[in-house]
């Protein structure tokens, strides 16, 4: 299951974390954005159709991702002329481990949208489809967390600094995003 770790009680010093940082306490140390892809398996396509345009989306199944944090389905986001578009997709069945996600697009029970460095080997194979290429998606924020208020060792001050370096080398995390990540 993915989760967010309570950095207290499970004697936690730092995390790389996906998306909007919620949490009073800890600070962000953003490391890089992506945008993700929306998928379907060839099976997919062949019983429901290809969605062509976002309203296309209203005929259309997804496999839903359960938030952790919220327990709630996410719903999509797709930037369209510089505004967020959202949709809360139909779905019958929801998971709440990446790879039970991207299991369940690939055996056409619904459309998935997720990073393009994870799904490109499926597409690749031609085990999914891309879907929607018109249409990005919102850019996601990769950050790098870890307690305000803590005295931060040597050691997670010199990870920190390896993982901001290593995904600065990697171009699929140098997408631009407007999310604000550091709170404190």
């Amino acid at each position: 299951m993915d989760r967010q770790v309570d950095f207290v009680e499970e004697a936690i010093d730092c995390v790389v974390r996906v998306g909007a940082i919620g949490d009073v306490g800890l600070v962000a140390k953003r490391i890089g954005a992506y945008s993700q892809i929306t998928c379907a398996s060839p099976g997919y396509i062949d019983q429901y159709g290809e969605p062509m345009a976002l309203d296309d989306l209203e005929q259309h199944l997804a496999i839903g991702y359960v938030l952790n944090k919220s327990g709630r389905v996410r719903n999509w986001e797709f930037d369209v002329d510089g505004e967020s578009r959202v949709f809360a997709m139909k779905h019958k069945i929801a998971v709440n481990d990446g790879d039970s996600y991207i299991a369940a697009g690939v055996a056409g029970l619904g459309l998935i949208q997720s990073s393009s460095y994870t799904l490109n080997p499926l597409l690749r194979s031609g085990k999914l489809v891309e879907v929607l290429k018109d249409y990005p998606s919102h850019a996601r924020v990769v950050s790098v967390l870890y307690a305000a208020n803590r005295h931060q060792p040597r050691r997670v001050r010199v990870f920190i600094d390896w993982v901001a370096e290593l995904y600065s080398r990697l171009p699929i995390f140098q997408e631009k995003a407007s999310v604000a990540v550091v709170s404190s």
